[in-house]
C-alpha cells in the first residue's frame, strides 16, 4: 500500500516533504519536477508490473484524499491491473485497521 500515489502533488503536503524528495532525486540528470515524475506512481501506470495489487485507503487522511486514492485505483483498474482496494473509514493517515491487517495477511499468504 503506497499512499504517495501522486508524488508531484504530495511535494508541499507536510513541511518535510521537500527535502525529503529532492534528497530522493538529487543524484537525477532532469529537472526536479520531471525527477518526481519518474518516482509518482500515477505517472508511471504503464510500467507496473502486471500483478495483484493489494491498496489500503485511509479515508480520514489529510495527506493523501480518498478521492485521490479511489482515482488512482480506477486507473490501474482501467490499464487491466488486478487491485484488492480496501477502504478503511475513519482511519487517520498511517494505519490498518485489524480487518485490513487480517486481509492483508491472507493477500500475501495467498501469493505466497
Amino acid at each position: 500500500a503506497c499512499p504517495c500515489y501522486d508524488v508531484p502533488a504530495a511535494v508541499f503536503v507536510r513541511p518535510e516533504f521537500p527535502r525529503t524528495f529532492l534528497r530522493a532525486v538529487a543524484d537525477y540528470e532532469q529537472p526536479f519536477d520531471e525527477a518526481l515524475l519518474t518516482l509518482s506512481p500515477r505517472h508511471n501506470l504503464d510500467l507496473l508490473p502486471d500483478v495483484p495489487y493489494f491498496i489500503t485507503c485511509d479515508c480520514a487522511d489529510d495527506l493523501f484524499p480518498e478521492a485521490g486514492m479511489d482515482a488512482f485505483v480506477a486507473d490501474m483498474r482501467a490499464r487491466g491491473l488486478t487491485v484488492d482496494y480496501r477502504k478503511m473509514p475513519g482511519q487517520p493517515h498511517g494505519g490498518f485497521t485489524p480487518e485490513v491487517r487480517t486481509a492483508l495477511t491472507e493477500f500475501l499468504a495467498e501469493k505466497a
